[in-house]
């Protein structure tokens, strides 16, 4: 006998219609552009979104749309999350911090027909605004005032469209399928790629995220979670829809990431978990160190983008008490590994555990993980075999905005993530490198990465990056760029001495150059692109 089909669709919206009924009174708090800490509660952004819903579909922005945000974590843009989809249209999140070309050729790609801003963009909105071929009506995200006067055609403010909107505007069913939220890759090795978020792909991966990568605190007790990640870096980690989902308070910081602001935020708002990639963590923890600051409320460090180096996970555990957990995803496929432990390894041994936190994640439920080799053939899961990690699931995407279908899957039909990873019997990956990342020397393979960690376990080191040089004798081999702490006085040669004890000799690179500062992505990430045009 077959089951009784059970027909409601997975959509947003049905998410932010929850926490309103049953987590109304729970707050969403945001710095604004302008420093003021704004608040609202579940109830009332849901009623805000439902209106300016209404608005946008009356304007002819409803089903199959497309409609752009440039702008920074606040809470009309965590509003956006729910108007936008909640109508059928889908969200494009773009990152400001790329170049005017790079943001030009994003929209353009998209086919955009409105785009929101606010005062930090409206100066780069400006100087693209005449190249944008499918932008019609730009929208100010503020009241007239809150943004400076400009000459935009078409221009809209966006609580004007929250006021006039229907509050009896229902949201509407439609396909879970239907694209949701857009967003780019940072097109380190090219274009830009876009990726498309289904309603469906969103909540899945954010329901496996509330159990994976946030677990729910002692019965009753009410989480506070502040996400680092922009809105445009993959949803901030879903952290929008993660928040709602499990009742917690959402707290976002605005423009400004000063570690100090930050802390602020953190001890005002009663924090309990906060996500961050490590470049942001090594920038807060250095500031702790310096300030003599301890948290009083925070309890858990979430850690992605790339992996995090022993001496910072030592340090958020042993030196702040913080339960540290990182893991895998790319923009492709958010939450793509679970951040916690095995249960039962937490009776390992510290060292034993140690090790395996340092791992980027282990295999979750609903995303299948393999590595391959140079040919497709899957390779052993014993944790020391590297190769080309693959993944399929229930939300990992097939194509990209305007490319061929399966465009992104290899021959057999997996995700090619680009990585370079090994993956062991209990399901934990490790990323070894990026796979135009690592480099060949001799038929062998030496991990980038790894010369990075090792190289940044040295107090006087701030920050490293390897990359690839030509050699007659064996293919490639290994320069190491390193930046130095403030005040540190370091040789190559030292470095090189420190590194020996902990890598193969083979791997032991031959040049250490010690720069100022080492280039990073708009993501936060070590721009190698950058570095091989300097150094090469």
């Amino acid at each position: 006998m077959s089951g009784i089909p059970l027909d409601e669709h997975l959509l947003l919206s049905s998410v932010l219609s929850y926490a309103s009924r049953c987590h109304g009174d729970t707050e969403v708090v945001a710095r604004e552009i302008s420093g003021e800490i704004r608040r609202e509660t579940y109830a009332e952004a849901e009623l805000r979104s439902r209106r300016l819903a209404s608005a946008l579909v009356a304007r002819g922005f409803g089903p199959e749309s497309r409609l752009a945000a440039l702008a920074w974590n606040t809470i009309r843009y965590f509003e956006l999350f729910y108007a936008v989809p909640g109508t059928g249209a889908a969200l494009h999140t773009v990152n400001p911090r790329l170049f005017a070309p790079q943001v030009e050729y994003i929209i353009n790609d998209a086919n955009d027909t409105v785009l929101f801003f606010d005062s930090e963009t409206l100066a780069l909105v400006e100087e693209i605004a005449p190249r944008l071929r499918s932008v019609q009506v730009y929208i100010a995200m503020g009241q007239k005032g809150d943004v400076p006067d400009t000459k935009l055609p078409n221009v809209l403010y966006y609580e004007d469209l929250v006021n006039e909107g229907d509050q009896t505007f229902g949201w509407p069913v439609f396909d879970e399928r239907a694209p949701a939220v857009i967003c780019y890759t940072s097109g380190t090795t090219g274009d830009p790629k876009g990726v498309t978020y289904t309603n469906r792909s969103l909540l899945l991966s954010s329901l496996i995220g509330t159990s994976a990568n946030m677990p729910g605190g002692p019965n009753g007790e009410q989480q506070v979670l502040l996400s680092l990640a922009p809105m445009f870096h993959a949803n901030a980690w879903n952290f929008p829809f993660m928040g709602p989902l499990t009742g917690s308070k959402v707290v976002f910081p605005g423009r400004d990431m000063r570690p100090a602001s930050l802390y602020e935020l953190i001890e005002s708002e009663r924090v309990t978990r906060v996500a961050g990639v490590p470049s942001v963590w090594q920038i807060l923890v250095d500031w702790l160190d310096q300030n003599d600051k301890r948290f009083f409320t925070l309890r858990h460090a979430f850690s992605a983008g790339s992996p995090l180096p022993a001496k910072l996970l030592s340090a958020l555990m042993v030196r702040y008490g913080l339960d540290v957990s990182q893991s895998w995803g790319m923009t492709e496929v958010p939450n793509a590994s679970s951040g916690t432990l095995k249960p039962g390894h937490d009776k390992l041994p510290e060292q034993e555990k140690m090790a395996y936190r340092t791992k980027t994640g282990r295999e979750i439920f609903g995303m299948h993980l393999r590595i391959v080799d140079e040919h497709g053939r899957e390779l052993p899961r014993d944790g020391k075999t590297a190769g080309h990690l693959r993944v399929s699931g229930l939300w990992a995407p097939h194509t990209y905005i305007n490319q061929p279908e399966r465009a992104a899957l290899d021959a057999d039909g997996w995700l090619v993530t680009g990585d370079i990873a090994t993956i062991d019997q209990y399901g934990y990956v490790q990323i070894v490198d990026r796979a135009k990342d690592v480099i060949k020397s001799g038929g062998e393979w030496i991990s980038s990465a790894e010369l990075e960690a090792v190289a940044m376990r040295h107090p006087d080191v701030e920050r490293a990056a390897a990359i690839a040089v030509t050699d007659e004798r064996w293919g490639e081999r290994p320069m190491l760029l390193v930046a130095l702490r403030p005040g540190a006085m370091l040789e190559g040669k030292e470095i090189i001495e420190f590194m020996r004890p902990h890598i193969a000799r083979w791997w032991l690179p031959e040049t250490v150059k010690i720069v100022e500062e080492i280039p990073t992505t708009a993501t936060g990430k070590v721009n190698k692109v950058a570095l091989r045009k300097q150094f090469l």
